[in-house]
């Protein structure tokens, strides 16, 4: 039963990866001349940006006897 199960098959290997534009990366005609990489896939420019966010920053700096306490909240 299993082997005839569309869900439990094996996907096939895929010796290329697709471009941003849907073609085969070494087939892209639309990367700018000069360039020795690749066009990048759309995965590989999704998750390029990197997001960061801080609530809350608290510095102290202490010096001889003298003591700096900056607070800064969103």
């Amino acid at each position: 039963m299993l082997i005839e199960d569309v869900e439990n098959s094996l996907p096939r290997a895929v010796s290329y990866q697709l471009c941003q534009h849907a073609l085969p990366q070494l087939q892209c005609n639309k990367v700018t001349p000069g360039y020795t990489i690749p066009c990048p896939s759309s995965e590989d420019i999704k998750y390029r940006l990197t997001r960061a966010s801080v609530d809350s920053l608290n510095l102290f700096l202490v010096e001889g006897g003298t003591a700096l306490n900056v607070q800064v909240r969103d």
